[in-house]
C-alpha cells in the first residue's frame, strides 16, 4: 500500500471528528499508520479462497465460517 492508496478519508472526515468531540485530545491525534487485509472470496457463498490443494490437482481449499 503507497501513500496514495492510504488517504485516512474516513479516518479524517468521519472518525476522527467523531473522537474529537468526546475526547478532546483526539483533536491532535492522527493517523500513522493502515493496514488492509485484502482476501480472495467466493462469490457464490462468500467463503474466504485459501488457495489450491498441494497434493490434489483441480481442488481448491476454502474456509466458510457460515
Amino acid at each position: 500500500m503507497t501513500d496514495e492508496d492510504n488517504n485516512n478519508t474516513f479516518e479524517n472526515t468521519l472518525a476522527r471528528p467523531s473522537l474529537a468531540s468526546r475526547v478532546p485530545a483526539f483533536e491532535y491525534a492522527k493517523c500513522v499508520n493502515a493496514w488492509a487485509g485484502h482476501h480472495d472470496y467466493s462469490a457464490f457463498d462468500h467463503s474466504v479462497i485459501l488457495g489450491a490443494h498441494p497434493n490434489l490437482e483441480l481442488f481448491g481449499l476454502f474456509l466458510n465460517n457460515n
